[in-house]
C-alpha cells in the first residue's frame, strides 16, 4: 500500500480519507511510525496534529517537491 501523501498526490485518495488510513494503521502490523505510514515527515505530522488545517498545505508541499513548513 503506497501512504496517504503519495495516494493523494495520483488522486487515489482525498484529504477526507486521512482518518481511513490512521485506522488501517491502527490495524496492521506496519512496524513504521504513523507519520511514516502516513508519508509525512515527523514536524508536518507534528503540525498536522497540532492544526489539522494544514494538511492541504502538506499535500500540496509534497505536490511542489517543497519542505513544509
Amino acid at each position: 500500500m503506497s501512504d496517504f501523501i503519495q495516494d493523494c498526490l495520483s488522486d487515489k485518495a482525498t484529504i477526507n480519507d486521512i482518518d481511513d488510513y490512521i485506522d488501517i494503521w491502527h490495524t496492521s502490523d506496519n512496524e513504521d511510525e504513523l507519520y511514516q505510514f502516513l508519508g509525512m515527515t515527523e514536524d508536518e505530522y507534528s503540525i498536522f496534529v497540532t492544526n489539522p488545517s494544514y494538511l492541504s498545505s502538506i499535500i500540496a508541499a509534497h505536490k511542489e517537491g517543497l519542505a513544509f513548513p
